[in-house]
């Protein structure tokens, strides 16, 4: 289980849009208009799920980070980029 220090970092422009962070852990992301993922504003302490869609995640965008803010590694990507 996730430590209490540790906080999710999503690097979008890794991101592949494939979904599976989205259906296994729901409360934590969701898919935006480009079908990237993002992480959702009220997620909270990362979970068992989070845990799971940092290992399923096919291109490694989402990993925890021991004592850092939860948030974006780098800037979302706009369409067309």
């Amino acid at each position: 289980m996730a430590g209490p220090t540790e906080h999710i970092a999503l690097d979008r422009a890794l991101c592949i849009g494939a979904g599976l962070c989205a259906a296994t852990a729901p409360r934590h992301f969701v898919l935006d208009a480009d079908r990237r993922s993002t992480l959702r504003p009220d997620a909270g302490e990362p979970d068992e799920d989070t845990e799971d869609a940092v290992a399923i995640c096919p291109v490694e965008a989402i990993s925890l980070v021991p004592g850092a803010r939860p948030g974006l590694i780098r800037p979302p990507v706009r369409s067309g980029e």
